[in-house]
């Protein structure tokens, strides 16, 4: 809402594979805040509220349970191949969301999925941007790896060279599909 405002020539969304998880969640416990989620109503995205939190045995399960949390990430991971459940629903809702968006306000968006240590493909939503006509870069598939290391050994986060990695990508996406825009200041 605020990028938009201010008539960006690009709006750039880059998110890593674990917002997708973090989008169905209302409060971050490791972080320690709250931040807006989604219920689908026929297909549309309604912002919850304190009323559609779980019921209380529910809430048990997802927190204290193997079993439980197993299966949840079963669903998730075939769901980066099948588009099927309730978390591949919400979280195509919100790209299609965002998408809306910026067209109705002229600006363009390129989705940018940040590599992951995991460098999984992720079939479902290349689908879903091209069934969009989505602006994306996918430099989490696979195919998008470099020769060398761009992750910090101790953790899932792109190091140096991975900053240079995905500002390379960009820039290159940049002027092939930005032909003649100014962006100045930017290399």
């Amino acid at each position: 809402h605020q990028a938009l405002a201010m008539q960006p020539l690009l709006v750039v969304v880059a998110f890593i594979d674990e917002d997708l998880d973090r989008s169905l969640t209302a409060y971050r416990h490791v972080e320690g805040f709250g931040k807006p989620t989604f219920e689908l109503e026929d297909g549309a995205l309604r912002q919850r509220t304190p009323g559609d939190a779980p019921h209380p045995a529910l809430s048990f399960l997802e927190h204290h349970s193997v079993l439980w949390s197993a299966s949840r990430h079963l669903v998730r991971r075939i769901g980066h191949h099948v588009p099927i459940g309730d978390w591949w629903s919400r979280n195509a809702a919100i790209f299609r969301a965002i998408l809306d968006e910026g067209r109705r306000a002229g600006a363009p968006i390129l989705f940018v999925r940040l590599p992951s240590k995991s460098w999984r493909a992720f079939p479902s939503l290349n689908a879903l941007m091209a069934e969009e006509n989505a602006h994306w870069l996918d430099l989490g598939s696979p195919a998008s790896r470099p020769g060398h290391a761009i992750h910090f050994a101790d953790d899932g986060h792109i190091d140096a060279a991975g900053h240079a990695f995905v500002a390379e990508a960009l820039l290159a996406w940049m002027e092939a599909e930005l032909p003649g825009s100014d962006r100045s200041g930017i290399d």
